[in-house]
């Protein structure tokens, strides 16, 4: 596992929603971190969770309909 610093002491550059719903699945991306990020992201993301687990999700850059397209709806 690649070295991953601690997120409790890095800042947080935005949030994002994961609901599921009747067995669908729906995300939300802050259109803040969309407008200030999407560019300096790209289209995959590397999410870190509480237990240092990292996850690589796709993320649509559309800055209308910004949304994670893959990888995101087992979190």
């Amino acid at each position: 596992m690649e070295n991953v610093p601690n997120i409790f002491t890095r800042k947080n550059k935005g949030e994002f929603t994961i609901i599921h719903l009747d067995g669908k699945n729906f995300d939300h991306v802050d259109c803040q971190f969309t407008e200030s990020f999407t560019y300096e992201h790209g289209p995959n993301w590397n999410l870190v969770d509480n237990k240092g687990n990292t996850n690589v999700v796709s993320y649509k850059m559309d800055l209308e309909d910004p949304a994670m397209t893959e990888g995101w709806a087992h979190l």
